[in-house]
């Protein structure tokens, strides 16, 4: 009886000592509209964070076509609510965000939102480039 009790307790050990090597580690997705509107229309991107595991810094491109679409507007989402951040719709690369914090930013959810507008049909092909987080 003593041997299973030890046994179990390693195991509860092992497992608790394991937990942060299972934990997912942090990814961004970029959420797109399953079809593009039309010509002259506007619609949303977001960037979704999952797996946060408390961010001081977040610095990233969202890449995309130009021909196709225009990007008037860039902004940071509900994770990044509050910290000191600077957006770019023009870069020649695409869209950027860049924020920082002394307080971690903690939390799942979107980090960024993009507005666009449709010039032309055709794939947008969005990608994220450039992305660098960092923590405290």
């Amino acid at each position: 009886m003593k041997k299973k009790g030890l046994s179990c307790i390693l195991v509860i050990l092992l497992l608790v000592s394991m937990a942060p090597a299972l934990a997912a580690s942090p990814q961004l997705t970029v959420q797109v509209p399953g079809t593009l509107p039309g010509v002259g229309e506007t619609f949303t991107v977001t960037v979704e964070f999952s797996g946060n595991p408390g961010v001081c810094t977040a610095q990233f491109t969202l890449g995309f076509d130009s021909s196709i679409v225009d990007c008037t507007r860039a902004a940071t989402g509900s994770v990044l609510k509050g910290v000191l951040a600077a957006t770019n719709p023009d870069a020649s690369d695409g869209a950027r965000i860049a924020a920082a914090s002394d307080t971690p930013a903690s939390g799942d959810g979107v980090i960024a939102e993009y507005t666009f507008k449709v010039l032309k049909s055709g794939d947008p092909a969005f990608g994220l480039q450039e992305v660098e987080l960092g923590d405290a």
